[in-house]
């Protein structure tokens, strides 16, 4: 059943009081009363056709459970010689060669501007699906992969994982990120 968007969208705003993104998500999540879901870190800025690209993809395409965009990395400060290399790991790349969806070669797309099926995530959860992995919390970079963990549970059962290329979006890189110390 197709739902079509309402306006005025309802803001509500959730507090998680346990740190890390992983937990904020997760609470947001829960909160969800819609079809789709838009993981937009606060350090992403969302191009203006977005919203619309992805909506349009999941209509078309009933088995996609996960879109991925295209982050184009923006800094204070210039980006160096050697970030192209890494810009993946940046969520600040193209994560496919084309629009399509990413198996074999990538298999997952990053959580930054990540859009998710809310009936494949529940399906997910009722099959058993937790996190095992701990998202950044703070300074500690020891952990993560929480967004490739959601991705291989949606691909699971049964749905497919895309990147679209047209879907774009800019991942503003604070300066500290920029060093190959962080690197």
């Amino acid at each position: 059943k197709s739902i079509e968007p309402q306006e005025p969208y309802q803001l509500v705003l959730v507090t998680e009081k346990t740190p890390g993104k992983l937990n904020a998500q997760e609470r947001g999540l829960s909160e969800v009363r819609y079809q789709f879901v838009v993981i937009c870190d606060d350090d992403n800025s969302l191009f203006p056709d977005y919203l619309l690209i992805g909506y349009q993809h999941f209509q078309k395409h009933p088995n996609i459970g996960i879109l991925g965009g295209n982050g184009i990395p923006k800094s204070e400060v210039a980006i160096p010689e050697w970030f192209n290399e890494y810009a993946i790991f940046y969520a600040a790349a193209p994560q496919a060669p084309t629009t399509g969806e990413v198996r074999p070669t990538r298999n997952v797309v990053y959580g930054a501007g990540m859009w998710l099926r809310m009936s494949a995530y529940d399906e997910a959860k009722d099959h058993g699906f937790k996190f095992i992995l701990a998202s950044r919390t703070g300074t500690s970079l020891s952990t993560g992969g929480e967004d490739s963990e959601l991705c291989w549970a949606i691909r699971f059962i049964g749905y497919s994982i895309w990147y679209i290329d047209e879907m774009r979006f800019y991942h503003h890189i604070p300066p500290g990120r920029l060093t190959e110390d962080y690197r």
